[in-house]
């Protein structure tokens, strides 16, 4: 699996918008069980669809993706910082 950096936009009161890599990642990816997230202390993760529709969510860093069909998927991971991240996957079984 290949690892892809990514860039976080984000708002501060000091500043309007900052831009800084992220270290988030996740593996395997294309996945067929579970995905982990790494990088990040995941408080939430948000699973959506090509269609932009929330499938599931769970907590923590690892994500069961078992029942999801294969296809594109956003992850939006919300850290213990309360910073959000939105990470692609594919699931290929």
């Amino acid at each position: 699996s290949t690892l892809f950096p990514y860039t976080t936009l984000f708002r501060s009161r000091d500043v309007d918008e900052i831009q800084e890599e992220c270290l988030a990642f996740v593996y395997p990816n294309p996945a067929k069980e579970t995905v982990n997230i790494g990088g990040v202390e995941a408080e939430e993760t948000v699973v959506y669809n090509a269609l932009g529709q929330r499938v599931m969510s769970f907590r923590g860093n690892e994500v069961n993706v078992e029942t999801l069909a294969d296809g594109v998927y956003l992850l939006r991971v919300t850290d213990g910082k309360g910073m959000t991240h939105t990470i692609r996957i594919v699931v290929n079984k």
